[in-house]
């Protein structure tokens, strides 16, 4: 005990410290890991009730949102199997050429590509014809007409046997991209 009482005050020290390390310290640790994750859930809570004000808002800039994709799509062709897409188009296009009076001299589809980052497919068709001039403008003039947007990619004209009152004979030489919807789109 007279050893106990010699050591009085540093055993007294080595107490508090062993207070502070194992029962103070993971006290004030925990609190400030409970604080911490408040803030957090505070955070949390302060967006969802923004959300939840601005939810007619939302609502309304959905709708408009909606709305302007509807119109959007409608200049897109809707989503057909490729094959059937290019065939009923390579048709199209054969029975304008005819309508026009124009002689097709090649027709070649080139690879389809999904554009990145939307919901379309990029269908290319290259193609060569010729005929009078007048014909083949009226011809070109039709193809910028229909609902669907198409693009022309590349137009090579070459004309000849040009007279005074008479345009001559035209070679077009066109490559054409096709936008469908893709699937989910189309079914919605």
């Amino acid at each position: 005990m007279s050893e106990l009482k010699k050591y009085k005050y540093p055993l007294l020290i080595i107490a508090i410290l062993c207070v502070f390390k194992f029962i103070i310290v993971p006290v004030l640790t925990w609190q400030d890991n409970v604080i911490a994750e408040n803030k957090l859930l505070q955070r949390k809570v302060d967006k969802i009730n923004t959300l939840i004000s601005d939810e007619t808002e939302l609502t309304n800039n959905l709708q408009t949102t909606q709305t302007e994709l509807d119109k959007a799509t409608q200049y897109f062709y809707q989503y057909q199997p490729d094959q059937a897409f290019r065939l009923t188009q390579q048709k199209l296009i054969e029975q304008k050429l005819a309508e026009f009076e124009l002689k097709s001299s090649t027709v070649g589809w080139q690879n389809v590509v999904a554009i990145p980052n939307t919901p379309l497919t990029r269908f290319q068709l290259q193609y060569s014809f010729s005929g009078q001039s007048e014909q083949v403008i009226a011809y070109l003039l039709s193809q910028q007409q229909q609902k669907q947007w198409q693009e022309i990619e590349t137009l090579n004209i070459n004309v000849r046997r040009q007279k005074a009152g008479r345009l001559g004979q035209m070679t077009v030489s066109t490559r054409i991209s096709f936008y469908m919807l893709n699937k989910e789109l189309s079914d919605a």
